[in-house]
């Protein structure tokens, strides 16, 4: 698992707290089984929409689908994890070593 992708999927995972259960006190790992599954398959995702798409399922998943919520519940996480994913890949191509 590549930690900064964990890393920023967690940090827009908590931030939204889509199902409010860090608002209500739940401890700070509360989201870990589906932060995992997201960064373990956030890689299959080629635009904004499939990530939210893909958050919301596993939340569906995890929770069913009355807690989960609607989709666009998970509109806000999926922009900042593919913004985050987007500047990693540029950064890859960036730091890349010349040949020559």
């Amino acid at each position: 698992m590549d930690v900064r992708i964990y890393e920023l999927v967690k940090r827009a995972i908590d931030q939204a707290d889509p199902i409010r259960l860090l608002e209500i006190g739940a401890p700070q790992d509360e989201y870990e089984s589906e932060i995992r599954e997201i960064t373990s398959r956030v890689g299959e995702c080629a635009s904004v929409e499939e990530t939210q798409t893909l958050i919301q399922k596993i939340f569906v998943k995890w929770f069913d689908e009355h807690i989960a919520g609607p989709k666009e519940n998970y509109r806000a996480p999926a922009e900042a994890i593919w913004a985050g994913l987007q500047s990693l890949v540029k950064g890859k191509v960036k730091n890349k070593p010349e040949t020559e």
